[in-house]
């Protein structure tokens, strides 16, 4: 049956090969994530929020936006946030941004042109498996920043602490791991609550994304233990297409539907924080 269902994507990917990186969808020509994270390090991170007047907020996540030549649905919840329905402080874009070469451009302009240099939504992306085809590393790094990073939110009530993982390879790499490590450590106990959010899913629901799967069982054992160890609230992940909720040793993990326009179960992730966190899906 596996050999089947290689042998058919075989023939449709070679079908697309103009459309699709057939090479990307096997092994990632773009640089690896101990060299992303080389590269990362030497940018700025993200600037902190502070909304000191206030204890509570929202954030909306989506992902697989997978960006051909529209991304309708991204654009349609870019517009709903601006317009002040939900109001949301920050907009998570959590990777497979797009499918095609040049793709990272068309979101780029996107979120450009429907936020209007508006100060709020801060708009905040993942790179995904999808964003490395055609090597497209470079593009990301130079629209999006760097790979990893953390970022915290100020209220009046507490500070909240936002950390993304680059796991467009599958893997953290061990300097990642290190980072990661560090900033639970030395500083978990500074904050109130506690998200983490990537593209790769941690738990295989099913088979939906052959070749690439879910991350590998030592990186979700290693990440699983870190997340319960530091009181990580929320962990939030996409790259399955399929929501799927599950608690374990008191974290949340969230995967989220896909975005993409022609998606049948498209829909995106509101979070509110505040004394206490909570999440719904909204569909489109």
């Amino acid at each position: 049956m596996r050999d089947i269902m290689i042998a058919a994507l075989a023939a449709v990917l070679l079908t697309a090969c103009e459309q699709y990186d057939v090479k990307g969808f096997f092994a990632s020509p773009s640089s690896g994530v101990d060299i992303r994270y080389e590269q990362s390090s030497a940018m700025a991170e993200p600037d902190n929020i502070d909304i000191a007047d206030t204890d509570t907020y929202t954030v909306w996540c989506c992902g697989d936006i997978h960006c051909m030549d529209s991304a309708d649905n991204f654009r349609s919840m870019l517009r709903s946030a601006v317009e002040g329905n939900g109001d949301p402080l920050i907009v998570i874009a959590n990777g497979d941004l797009t499918d095609r070469e040049g793709g990272l451009y068309e979101v780029r302009r996107i979120i450009d042109s429907e936020t209007h240099g508006s100060e709020t939504p801060h708009i905040f992306t993942s790179i995904g498996n999808h964003d490395l085809f055609f090597n497209q590393w470079e593009v990301y790094r130079t629209l999006f920043g760097r790979s990893f990073y953390s970022f915290d939110v100020k209220t009046s009530g507490g500070t909240d602490l936002f950390i993304c993982l680059d796991t467009g390879n599958a893997q953290l790499g061990s300097s990642q791991k290190e980072w990661l490590e560090n900033l639970l450590r030395q500083n978990r106990n500074r904050y109130r609550h506690c998200t983490i959010f990537t593209h790769t899913n941690l738990w295989l629901s099913d088979y939906s994304q052959f070749p690439t799967g879910s991350m590998p069982t030592q990186e979700t054992i290693y990440l699983a233990g870190l997340a319960a160890e530091y009181s990580v609230q929320l962990f939030i992940q996409s790259h399955d297409h399929h929501r799927d909720e599950r608690e374990m040793n008191g974290v949340t993990y969230v995967t989220l539907d896909a975005i993409n326009d022609g998606a049948e179960n498209a829909s995106y992730l509101e979070v509110t924080y505040g004394d206490t966190l909570s999440y719904r899906f909204i569909d489109i």
